[in-house]
């Protein structure tokens, strides 16, 4: 899949109560919080985005845009089957360090109860512990 996908920055955030967006210091604009920084290249972070996101249950790659590191996946409700879309953009910082910006949003209803900002902080929770292995 090699589409070209917007940048998050170009892209309006959701409000707070249907989506959620954490980006580095120096990303896209319009966030909820801060993502931190790894002393990673970005290719690898890349890589690890990559799996993480593939491990999500009910999970699909909408499309990936390899050049500029950024995916828009769909993951759908347990119950409902309710689709959330999740944009992920994999930012440089310095030849070592990288980011990650991501944005969670619900695609239908006013409210999403929390979902998308307890699915941004936990996908980040499951990088930041491929990271610390990678450097291990």
């Amino acid at each position: 899949m090699r589409n070209r996908l917007t940048p998050l920055a170009e892209l309006e955030p959701a409000p707070e109560r249907r989506g959620f967006r954490l980006t580095p210091s120096r990303g896209p604009s319009g966030n909820h919080g801060t993502s931190p920084t790894f002393n990673l290249p970005v290719a690898e972070l890349w890589q690890i985005w990559l799996t993480v996101a593939a491990s999500q249950p009910r999970t699909k790659l909408l499309a990936q845009d390899v050049e500029q590191r950024r995916t828009a996946h769909v993951q759908r409700s347990a119950i409902f089957r309710f689709p959330d879309i999740v944009r992920a953009e994999i930012v440089n910082i310095e030849p070592r360090a990288s980011s990650i910006a991501i944005d969670s949003q619900a695609r239908y209803g006013y409210y999403d109860f929390g979902v998308n900002r307890r699915r941004v902080l936990s996908w980040l929770v499951l990088v930041t512990e491929a990271v610390q292995r990678a450097n291990a």
